[in-house]
């Protein structure tokens, strides 16, 4: 049950970030919504080892949610809300798609720093270098040269954001990282599946109240 109460305080802790960071947008508003994120985590945890190092957490979780603020899916939510079946689906696919990148980058740079100790250390220079490097590399293979683009005619840099998150797997997993290579993938699984279901409600909701007012 405390488990349970933890996860949902979490939970509650990054939809209410998410809330606020409507007002910011981009990387310095969804920064907001990590770092509130993670400070619930280290009150959940109640271990006095990460307290005593909060303030660099905060800022590495807060950072690595950040990256995800310069995808554009605002247009997703357009495509989920059509009332044909196809598009519906691809706003869907996409939202989780954006979703899991956030998660990945996110949960990957937090589980980093909390796996951090003083005999293991990640090369932060190296590490960041890498993910910058792979992030052009990405955006510009996938978008001038394929040309698959997800939300034309707004930004594209979801693949910038998928060359980070490759990067950073890669490196955890050479270097040893594997909690916080697992950190990563449950994170990015449950930005998956979080962000088509937070519009499923929201969209079920608005439905709701148009049907039982009669569209007044």
């Amino acid at each position: 049950m405390l488990n349970r109460c933890a996860v949902l305080f979490v939970a509650l802790a990054l939809g209410l970030g998410w809330a606020i960071r409507g007002h910011f947008g981009h990387e310095w508003g969804a920064s907001w919504a990590g770092a509130m994120a993670v400070l619930a985590v280290l009150l959940a945890a109640k271990r006095k080892d990460w307290d005593a190092r909060m303030p660099v957490l905060t800022v590495i979780g807060g950072v690595g949610w950040g990256v995800g603020g310069m995808m554009s899916y605002g247009l997703l939510v357009g495509y989920c809300r059509a009332p044909d079946f196809g598009n519906a689906l691809y706003g869907f696919a996409m939202l989780g798609v954006v979703g899991a990148l956030y998660g990945f980058v996110g949960g990957g740079m937090l589980g980093l720093g909390l796996e951090t100790t003083g005999e293991k250390k990640p090369d932060w220079p190296a590490l960041l270098t890498q993910m910058i490097t792979a992030g052009l590399f990405f955006w510009s293979v996938l978008i001038p040269q394929f040309e698959w683009k997800m939300t034309p005619p707004r930004s594209e840099l979801w693949a910038a954001c998928l060359g980070v998150s490759v990067a950073l797997a890669w490196y955890l997993y050479r270097h040893g990282f594997h909690r916080a290579l697992r950190v990563a993938g449950y994170s990015a699984l449950g930005g998956a599946s979080d962000s088509p279901s937070a519009i499923s409600c929201r969209s079920l909701v608005i439905i709701r109240i148009f049907t039982s007012t009669g569209g007044t």
